[in-house]
């Protein structure tokens, strides 16, 4: 895992722990991943590019993790079953901090940029679903 993944999976436990709309330092997080503070810099222009990168990070995880397809696709009809409900049990229970990133309060407050990214990430969900 890189430095980058590393600084980014650190965020998203934090937000997990706390929820999104917890507020956290640079420095906290930093000293979290074991690193100086300026090196988030080097990977992050400022806090917001951070905490943009984490939530569709963790968007972008939740829903690769439900699109168990390819998967599935060789399989009968009871195990494909019993692996597609293990997925959403498994999700349910991650559930309450994707609902809190994907609250629209909490999506009408990101930056139009963001939010247009989310929506390209709503759109692949749905091409590999059609598909």
């Amino acid at each position: 895992m890189n430095r980058r993944e590393q600084i980014l999976n650190e965020l998203i436990k934090t937000f997990k722990q706390r929820g999104f709309n917890s507020d956290f330092t640079m420095s906290e997080l930093a000293e979290k991943v074991n690193i100086g503070k300026s090196t988030i810099y080097e990977y992050f222009g400022n806090k917001d590019d951070i905490i943009k990168a984490a939530i569709l990070e963790y968007v972008h995880k939740s829903i690769q993790t439900v699109d168990v397809s390819e998967e599935t696709k060789d399989m009968n009809f009871e195990d494909s079953f019993k692996r597609q409900l293990d997925v959403l049990l498994s999700v349910a229970s991650e559930s309450r901090y994707l609902l809190d990133a994907l609250a629209p309060g909490f999506v009408q407050k990101l930056p139009e940029s963001m939010k247009e990214e989310m929506k390209q990430i709503e759109y692949k969900k749905d091409s590999l679903h059609s598909s």
